[in-house]
């Protein structure tokens, strides 16, 4: 009975184990309205809502008020895009294949903008120390913290389809796609400092640090030594 005991004992330990190491993903929908994302692969597997597509793409549904964790494989390797009512929204690009153990990660606003976040489930900083988490709660709130200070506010607000402002003076809509010019760039990546890409790879602006001194846009991407995520919607 002890022997029988003792395997029992172990057999627990080691399905504990494998459950807190194995590759996950955390979808959190805490936005009032029900997300499609969207799933693109570059290498592994992850699995998908049989019958659900968004935007022509396998994907996954998650209501208003859904948490869903998923077990992809440990060599996926790919992007994950919040599709609501239609819109795009942020891409979450997850790299596990890189280093076992480890996760390659950004959030990138290029092609769509929504409030949304990535990072390990354990909320852990990085091994520099620095915050783990990617992307924004809340976009519009980010954009108007830099509104006080922005010098070419015409400019900006040529663009309609991007930036609009309210009569109070404060924005009331910001967006970002791949059809937006320059000014929009510069304006979420360099002056509100969007913790996300908002051009592609590194040969996109600079992003000012606290100290002042610039960095390459490519610094946007990070990793934990872990492979369980979390992909939160606000």
């Amino acid at each position: 009975m002890a022997a029988l005991q003792r395997l029992t004992t172990a057999a627990a330990i080691l399905a504990t184990a494998l459950s807190v190491s194995a590759t996950s993903i955390t979808f959190q929908n805490t936005g009032k309205d029900q997300i499609c994302y969207k799933v693109e692969f570059s290498s592994g597997t992850l699995p998908t809502q049989p019958g659900v597509t968004c935007d022509s793409s396998p994907g996954l549904m998650v209501n208003a008020g859904q948490k869903l964790t998923i077990n992809p494989s440990p060599d996926f390797n790919g992007a994950i895009t919040a599709i609501t009512n239609g819109i795009k929204g942020g891409r979450y690009e997850i790299n596990f294949e890189a280093v076992p153990g480890s996760t390659w990660y950004d959030v990138d606003f290029q092609l769509g903008m929504s409030d949304g976040t990535l990072g390990p489930t354990s909320h852990q900083p990085l091994t520099n120390g620095q915050t783990s988490l990617s992307g924004e709660q809340d976009c519009l709130a980010k954009a108007n913290a830099a509104w006080p200070s922005t010098t070419n506010k015409a400019d900006l607000l040529a663009y309609p389809d991007y930036l609009k402002q309210g009569q109070d003076g404060k924005l009331t809509y910001v967006y970002m796609d791949e059809n937006a010019p320059q000014v929009v760039i510069d304006f979420f990546q360099i002056q509100a400092d969007f913790t996300a890409y908002i051009d592609a790879g590194s040969v996109a602006g600079v992003t000012p640090t606290d100290s002042g001194v610039v960095k390459a846009a490519d610094e946007l991407s990070w990793d934990v030594d872990t492979d369980a995520m979390e992909i939160i919607a606000y």
